[in-house]
């Protein structure tokens, strides 16, 4: 199992807890940190760029209970929810079911692994995401099949992490690659590894803000605009 995967884990609690976002496996403030500078995100997006034509479409990428999917389907977007956890896409397609948003589609996927796209999008989105990708090998392909998605002239919207954890940090560390390794005591995913005899897991890949926009730009992106936000993140919109 890829390390990313571990996700699914964490919606099936959130399931059985009654619960549905990703800031509800923790509780207290900023909880919801993400959910608030992906509102922001998309606010500066809608305030930056004119969308030409009557048919709008979006991914929303790393959807999770779909939120993101949520804001884009009152604005009047097509989008398609795309996370590699079966449970989220269940939650998010109940999600979407209770507040009537037909025009929302959701579907268990892999972006570093994503087929050839049967269509493009005016719009993708990453709902942190990225960060959850952690080798160069896998960010890159992922980088990869974003741009061969975006239509022409289409927006690529990003919200990553820019710093590590902080709650029990006894129990993480960060390598010199700016990979962010978490205790879990045995051997659970294929990239795994042990340090002193103890197994860790990588969990996020934590990189500055000026190595995240040379990434961008390698990748064949042009960063319109960028910003950092709070607990830790850093949002760009690229075309």
């Amino acid at each position: 199992m890829k390390y990313y995967e571990g996700h699914e884990s964490v919606y099936q609690k959130l399931e059985r807890a009654g619960k549905f976002a990703w800031g509800d496996r923790v509780g207290g403030d900023g909880a919801d940190s993400e959910g608030r500078n992906l509102r922001l995100l998309l606010d500066h997006v809608f305030e930056q760029v004119t969308f030409a034509g009557p048919s709008r479409y979006a991914l929303d990428l790393g959807c999770g209970s779909g939120p993101v999917s949520a804001i884009l389907a009152k604005r009047g977007w097509r989008t398609l929810g795309l996370d590699v956890s079966e449970t989220a896409v269940k939650l998010a397609q109940r999600r979407a079911a209770e507040q009537g948003f037909t025009d929302a589609e959701f579907a268990v996927g892999d972006i570093i692994n994503y087929p050839n796209p049967t269509s493009q999008f005016d719009l993708i989105v990453d709902a942190c995401c990225l960060h959850c990708l952690v080798f160069d090998a896998d960010r890159s392909k992922a980088l990869a099949n974003i741009r061969q998605l975006l239509k022409p002239g289409g927006v690529f919207a990003v919200c990553t992490k820019t710093t590590g954890a902080k709650d029990k940090a006894e129990n993480f560390f960060t390598d010199e690659t700016g990979i962010l390794w978490m205790y879990t005591g045995t051997n659970l995913f294929e990239d795994s590894k042990q340090v002193n005899g103890k197994w860790y897991m990588p969990q996020r890949r934590i990189l500055s803000p000026e190595t995240l926009r040379r990434e961008l730009t390698a990748a064949g992106f042009t960063v319109t605009w960028n910003a950092s936000m709070e607990h830790g993140n850093f949002s760009a919109i690229c075309q």
